[in-house]
């Protein structure tokens, strides 16, 4: 299989699957890996931040606009995520993202009524992508896309 991500987290050190104490580590080659960004990925969290995208992306009013923000933030840290906690995090955020897109809410009055670009859902897609590629091979990402 042939998987998107490049970053090298062979060395990461797992811990309880369960309540990971560390979500991001710093990478060698990652534009983020300053000790600030990894430091303030992990204090995120650790107070609920990761926990509270998943809770936005399950609520029904969630808007494409509010899937764009989530979608950029995590396709920017997504490089820094702790290889044990992408393995947790990915397959979950995937699914809700897809569920947003493709789920029953009118995405495309919001296009038709200009409150959301074709050139915005191009770039979430991309976003989405991306996150999808830490975990999931090519293969089963473009099916996912």
């Amino acid at each position: 299989m042939v998987y998107d991500f490049r970053e090298d987290d062979s060395g990461d050190q797992l811990a309880d699957l369960h309540r990971p104490a560390v979500f991001c580590v710093k990478r060698s080659n990652a534009w983020m890996s300053y000790n600030f960004a990894v430091d303030a990925m992990n204090e995120f969290g650790r107070n609920g931040g990761f926990d509270t995208l998943v809770a936005m992306l399950k609520e029904p009013k969630i808007t494409l606009k509010h899937l764009q923000h989530i979608s950029d933030f995590l396709a920017k840290t997504v490089s820094l995520w702790h290889r044990q906690f992408a393995t947790k995090f990915v397959p979950l955020i995937c699914e809700l993202m897809q569920s947003v897109l493709f789920g029953t809410h009118d995405k495309e009055a919001e296009i038709l009524q200009g409150h959301f670009s074709h050139a915005e859902l191009s770039q979430t897609l991309k976003n989405w992508g991306k996150v999808a590629g830490r975990y999931f091979p090519n293969e089963v990402r473009a099916k996912m896309l």
